[in-house]
């Protein structure tokens, strides 16, 4: 079973977890204020091919996180039944955010430990900034959702649009939220993958 294939689903294309899918140091919704969406919470499956099988529990973060701030874990199963965990032991921060007619989610790359220090430091002290981006659509019992395209991402740096560094044919954007979100809203077309992942709600 490969690693977690969304970081709540990493990519169709599969961008294979941590730095690479690396997409801001900040969330484009400040934890504390957040877009709530409790369509996002519940217990979602990934299909994965070759009788595998991933779900994904949202759920709400808790203490000392806004109402709207949302935590993922996955656990997944193979033809042989082996249970694993596919998100590699990480816990997911899910912070959403609306932008005009659009939703995103900022999914927070945080294991336990890191979970344990917001308890004790905070949101600040415990230095989350590792974030990936997704858009979403949720539709009945279907989500679809997109990442983010690394050439969209590396060409906006270039051409001046946004603040970023470029490393290993992808970018990471360090840019100021304000920036960030005007960026995400005037590139939304070019800046996800047209190759989306589609997830059902379990009952």
């Amino acid at each position: 079973m490969r690693p977690l294939r969304w970081a709540w689903c990493l990519p169709a294309t599969a961008c294979l977890f941590f730095a690479a899918c690396v997409d801001t140091d900040k969330p484009l919704t400040d934890a504390e204020e957040a877009t709530p969406d409790t369509r996002l919470l519940g217990l979602w499956k990934l299909p994965d091919g070759d009788q595998t099988v991933e779900f994904y529990h949202v759920g709400k973060a808790g203490e000392p996180f806004a109402d709207s701030v949302y935590r993922t874990v996955g656990v997944g199963f193979d033809a042989d039944g082996i249970l694993d965990r596919p998100d590699g032991n990480l816990d997911l921060l899910v912070v959403p955010t609306k932008l005009g007619e659009n939703r995103y989610i900022s999914i927070g790359l945080v294991g336990r430990d890191k979970f344990q220090a917001v308890d004790a430091h905070g949101l600040t002290g415990a230095k989350i900034d590792n974030y990936m981006l997704m858009k979403y659509k949720i539709e009945n019992d279907k989500i679809t959702l997109w990442t983010t395209n690394p050439k969209a991402k590396i060409k906006a740096v270039e051409s001046g649009k946004v603040k970023d560094a470029v490393k290993d044919n992808d970018a990471r954007l360090t840019d100021t939220r304000d920036n960030l979100r005007r960026f995400v809203t005037e590139n939304d077309a070019e800046l996800f993958s047209d190759d989306p992942v589609v997830m059902t709600r379990m009952e």
